[in-house]
Protein backbone atom coordinates (compact mmCIF):
# COMPACT_ATOMS: atom_id res chain seq x y z
CA UNK A 1 0.00 0.00 0.00
CA UNK A 2 1.35 3.41 -0.98
CA UNK A 3 0.13 6.81 0.14
CA UNK A 4 0.75 9.93 -1.96
CA UNK A 5 0.16 13.44 -0.64
CA UNK A 6 -0.37 16.57 -2.68
CA UNK A 7 1.72 19.68 -2.25
CA UNK A 8 5.35 20.69 -2.06
CA UNK A 9 7.54 18.94 0.51
CA UNK A 10 9.04 21.22 3.17
CA UNK A 11 12.57 22.45 2.62
CA UNK A 12 14.76 21.54 5.55
CA UNK A 13 17.46 24.10 4.82
CA UNK A 14 17.30 27.19 2.65
CA UNK A 15 20.79 28.20 1.64
CA UNK A 16 21.83 31.74 0.76
CA UNK A 17 22.78 32.82 -2.75
CA UNK A 18 26.37 32.98 -3.95
CA UNK A 19 26.22 36.77 -3.85
CA UNK A 20 26.32 36.50 -0.05
CA UNK A 21 29.99 36.11 0.89
CA UNK A 22 31.46 35.13 4.24
CA UNK A 23 35.08 34.91 5.34
CA UNK A 24 36.28 32.19 7.73
CA UNK A 25 39.52 31.97 9.69
CA UNK A 26 39.88 28.47 11.20
CA UNK A 27 41.75 27.77 14.42
CA UNK A 28 42.50 24.57 16.34
CA UNK A 29 38.92 24.15 17.62
CA UNK A 30 37.04 27.34 16.66
CA UNK A 31 36.39 29.40 13.55
CA UNK A 32 36.08 33.16 13.27
CA UNK A 33 33.41 34.19 10.74
CA UNK A 34 32.90 37.59 9.17
CA UNK A 35 29.87 38.65 7.16
CA UNK A 36 28.92 42.25 6.29
CA UNK A 37 25.99 41.88 8.69
CA UNK A 38 27.67 40.01 11.53
CA UNK A 39 30.91 38.68 12.95
CA UNK A 40 31.06 35.69 15.27
CA UNK A 41 33.22 32.92 16.67
CA UNK A 42 31.85 29.37 16.50
CA UNK A 43 33.09 26.22 18.17
CA UNK A 44 33.36 23.50 15.55
CA UNK A 45 32.39 20.53 17.74
CA UNK A 46 30.73 21.85 20.91
CA UNK A 47 29.02 18.57 21.87
CA UNK A 48 32.05 16.30 21.61
CA UNK A 49 33.12 14.79 24.92
CA UNK A 50 36.44 13.01 24.54
CA UNK A 51 36.05 11.27 27.93
CA UNK A 52 39.80 11.12 28.25
CA UNK A 53 39.74 9.67 31.76
CA UNK A 54 37.49 6.77 30.76
CA UNK A 55 39.51 6.07 27.61
CA UNK A 56 42.81 6.06 29.50
CA UNK A 57 41.32 3.69 32.08
CA UNK A 58 40.17 1.29 29.35
CA UNK A 59 43.55 1.45 27.63
CA UNK A 60 45.36 0.62 30.88
CA UNK A 61 43.04 -2.32 31.53
CA UNK A 62 43.65 -3.63 28.00
CA UNK A 63 47.41 -3.22 28.41
CA UNK A 64 47.44 -5.08 31.73
CA UNK A 65 45.37 -7.89 30.26
CA UNK A 66 47.65 -8.24 27.24
CA UNK A 67 50.74 -8.33 29.45
CA UNK A 68 49.20 -10.97 31.70
CA UNK A 69 48.20 -13.16 28.75
CA UNK A 70 51.47 -12.70 26.80
CA UNK A 71 54.37 -12.38 29.27
CA UNK A 72 56.89 -13.82 26.78
CA UNK A 73 56.22 -10.99 24.31
CA UNK A 74 57.61 -8.29 26.61
CA UNK A 75 61.13 -7.42 27.69
CA UNK A 76 62.15 -7.15 31.33
CA UNK A 77 61.85 -3.34 31.15
CA UNK A 78 58.21 -3.63 30.00
CA UNK A 79 58.67 -2.85 26.31
CA UNK A 80 57.20 -5.14 23.68
CA UNK A 81 59.72 -7.38 21.99
CA UNK A 82 60.53 -6.74 18.35
CA UNK A 83 59.41 -9.09 15.64
CA UNK A 84 56.23 -11.02 14.94
CA UNK A 85 54.67 -12.75 17.94
CA UNK A 86 51.51 -14.66 18.65
CA UNK A 87 49.21 -12.62 20.87
CA UNK A 88 46.58 -14.20 23.07
CA UNK A 89 43.49 -12.13 23.80
CA UNK A 90 41.23 -13.01 26.71
CA UNK A 91 37.46 -12.66 26.55
CA UNK A 92 37.61 -9.82 29.06
CA UNK A 93 40.18 -8.01 26.92
CA UNK A 94 38.00 -8.48 23.84
CA UNK A 95 35.07 -6.90 25.69
CA UNK A 96 37.24 -3.99 26.77
CA UNK A 97 38.42 -3.46 23.20
CA UNK A 98 34.84 -3.46 21.95
CA UNK A 99 33.91 -0.91 24.61
CA UNK A 100 36.83 1.31 23.63
CA UNK A 101 35.92 1.02 19.96
CA UNK A 102 32.34 2.02 20.75
CA UNK A 103 33.58 5.06 22.65
CA UNK A 104 35.60 6.20 19.63
CA UNK A 105 32.60 5.58 17.36
CA UNK A 106 30.26 7.71 19.48
CA UNK A 107 32.82 10.52 19.57
CA UNK A 108 33.25 10.42 15.78
CA UNK A 109 29.49 10.43 15.15
CA UNK A 110 28.96 13.37 17.52
CA UNK A 111 31.77 15.30 15.82
CA UNK A 112 30.30 14.57 12.38
CA UNK A 113 26.85 15.74 13.49
CA UNK A 114 28.26 18.98 14.90
CA UNK A 115 30.16 19.60 11.66
CA UNK A 116 26.98 19.19 9.63
CA UNK A 117 25.00 21.52 11.89
CA UNK A 118 27.60 24.28 11.68
CA UNK A 119 28.01 23.88 7.92
CA UNK A 120 24.26 24.32 7.42
CA UNK A 121 24.26 27.43 9.60
CA UNK A 122 27.08 28.99 7.60
CA UNK A 123 25.54 28.28 4.20
CA UNK A 124 22.20 29.66 5.37
CA UNK A 125 24.02 32.94 5.92
CA UNK A 126 26.28 32.95 2.83
CA UNK A 127 26.37 30.94 -0.38
CA UNK A 128 30.05 31.65 -0.94
CA UNK A 129 32.59 31.04 1.82
CA UNK A 130 36.19 32.13 1.62
CA UNK A 131 38.49 30.29 3.98
CA UNK A 132 42.17 30.64 4.72
CA UNK A 133 44.14 27.61 3.59
CA UNK A 134 45.99 26.01 6.48
CA UNK A 135 48.10 22.96 7.21
CA UNK A 136 45.93 20.89 9.54
CA UNK A 137 48.77 18.43 10.08
CA UNK A 138 50.60 21.33 11.69
CA UNK A 139 47.55 21.88 13.89
CA UNK A 140 47.77 18.25 15.00
CA UNK A 141 51.43 18.62 15.90
CA UNK A 142 51.01 21.88 17.83
CA UNK A 143 47.46 21.56 19.21
CA UNK A 144 46.99 17.80 19.36
CA UNK A 145 44.23 17.52 21.95
CA UNK A 146 42.17 20.49 20.70
CA UNK A 147 42.47 19.40 17.07
CA UNK A 148 41.55 15.82 17.90
CA UNK A 149 38.42 17.02 19.67
CA UNK A 150 37.28 19.43 16.95
CA UNK A 151 38.53 17.67 13.82
CA UNK A 152 39.15 20.96 12.01
CA UNK A 153 40.50 19.30 8.87
CA UNK A 154 37.45 17.04 8.72
CA UNK A 155 35.18 20.06 9.13
CA UNK A 156 36.76 21.87 6.17
CA UNK A 157 36.33 18.77 4.01
CA UNK A 158 32.72 18.47 5.19
CA UNK A 159 32.19 22.12 4.27
CA UNK A 160 33.47 21.48 0.74
CA UNK A 161 31.25 18.42 0.26
CA UNK A 162 28.20 20.28 1.52
CA UNK A 163 28.95 23.17 -0.83
CA UNK A 164 29.17 20.80 -3.79
CA UNK A 165 25.83 19.16 -2.97
CA UNK A 166 24.03 22.42 -2.09
CA UNK A 167 25.22 24.46 -5.07
CA UNK A 168 27.37 26.73 -2.92
CA UNK A 169 31.05 27.65 -3.16
CA UNK A 170 34.02 27.23 -0.83
CA UNK A 171 37.09 29.17 -1.95
CA UNK A 172 40.42 28.58 -0.23
CA UNK A 173 42.73 31.58 0.04
CA UNK A 174 46.50 31.23 0.09
CA UNK A 175 47.73 33.43 2.93
CA UNK A 176 51.32 33.38 1.63
CA UNK A 177 50.29 34.67 -1.79
CA UNK A 178 47.76 37.24 -0.62
CA UNK A 179 49.87 38.57 2.27
CA UNK A 180 46.71 39.76 3.97
CA UNK A 181 48.56 41.42 6.85
CA UNK A 182 49.96 43.97 4.39
CA UNK A 183 46.44 45.20 3.65
CA UNK A 184 46.00 46.41 7.24
CA UNK A 185 45.09 50.11 6.93
CA UNK A 186 46.72 50.88 10.29
CA UNK A 187 50.43 51.49 10.59
CA UNK A 188 52.28 50.14 13.60
CA UNK A 189 52.29 53.51 15.37
CA UNK A 190 48.57 54.03 14.77
CA UNK A 191 47.86 50.54 16.10
CA UNK A 192 49.70 51.36 19.32
CA UNK A 193 47.81 54.65 19.66
CA UNK A 194 44.49 52.90 18.97
CA UNK A 195 45.11 50.15 21.51
CA UNK A 196 46.30 52.66 24.11
CA UNK A 197 43.24 54.86 23.62
CA UNK A 198 40.72 51.99 23.62
CA UNK A 199 42.36 49.92 26.32
CA UNK A 200 39.91 48.52 28.84
CA UNK A 201 40.19 50.04 32.34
Amino acid sequence: MQICLEGIPPVRYKYASKSEVMGIDPGPNKIACFHPQEAAIHEVAPNVDMKGKEIRLLQRKIDRSMRAMNPDNYEDDGQAREGVHEWKVSKRCARLRAKLKEQYRVTAETRKRDHGTLANQLFQRAGKIKIEKNSYRSYQRNFGRSTQRSGMGEFVQHLKRRAASAGCVVEELNAYTLKMSQYDPFTLSSRVDFLTTHRAP
